[in-house]
């Protein structure tokens, strides 16, 4: 499926006219970049798209959820595939962080969290947004090389084509997007800044200095 590709910037849109935003939001967020009902609807889609990849198999699809963030869109995406008669889901969470340099051949990803025996398996892993790209290649490298996992496959809600390092650019393939965004500091939907904003139901850009909620 083909991800929505939102192209304007803030100068577009406004977080003036959203219902239930206190005064103290209005004035911290620049701009409603994508409401709920969008983003529930690009769920559906992103779910409808992977349960008909799955096909018939009849093992569980091990979702690999890279915390914080993700824990919002992969419980989500989870309920979704339920509702259209999916396969079970086995949600598995994460933290992963890249060190070392930014270059193919070196660096490293360090993982906290069980993963499932992941040998032979078929994994989707879930990510609230890919930026530069760096730690969800390492990430995936790690799950089929040093785990040996028959496949790997990444389900992002967002997606910022404009940061990814040059080298990853053609190299890291995303196979579920939800939307492809501009370069903008964003918020909500599991996307925090400073901890703050997680619980918002929509996609927000942050005003330029604007201290956390």
């Amino acid at each position: 499926m083909k991800p929505v590709v939102i192209r304007s910037g803030v100068s577009a849109c406004s977080a003036a006219g959203v219902p239930g935003l206190s005064a103290g939001l209005r004035k911290q967020l620049e701009c409603v970049l994508i409401p709920p009902a969008a983003i529930q609807g690009q769920i559906r889609r992103l779910a409808r798209a992977i349960v008909r990849d799955h096909g018939r198999r009849k093992e569980p699809l091990q979702m690999v959820v890279v915390l914080k963030g993700g824990a919002f869109f992969g419980v989500h995406l989870a309920q979704e595939i339920f509702r259209q008669s999916g396969p079970a889901v086995r949600l598995n969470f994460i933290h992963a962080s890249s060190y070392g340099g930014a270059t193919a051949s070196s660096g490293s990803v360090h993982i906290e969290g069980r993963l499932p025996a992941v040998k032979g398996g078929r994994l989707l892993i879930v990510e609230d947004i890919v930026d530069t790209g760096l730690t969800l290649w390492r990430l995936k490298q790690h799950l089929l090389k040093k785990r040996n996992a028959a496949s790997v496959r990444i389900c992002a809600l967002l997606s910022k084509p404009d940061r990814r390092l040059p080298w990853l650019a053609r190299k890291l393939e995303i196979d579920y997007t939800g939307f492809v965004i501009p370069d903008l500091f964003v918020v909500g939907f599991g996307l925090d800044c400073a901890e703050s904003f997680r619980e918002l139901p929509f996609i927000a850009a942050v005003k330029a200095g604007a201290p956390p909620a």
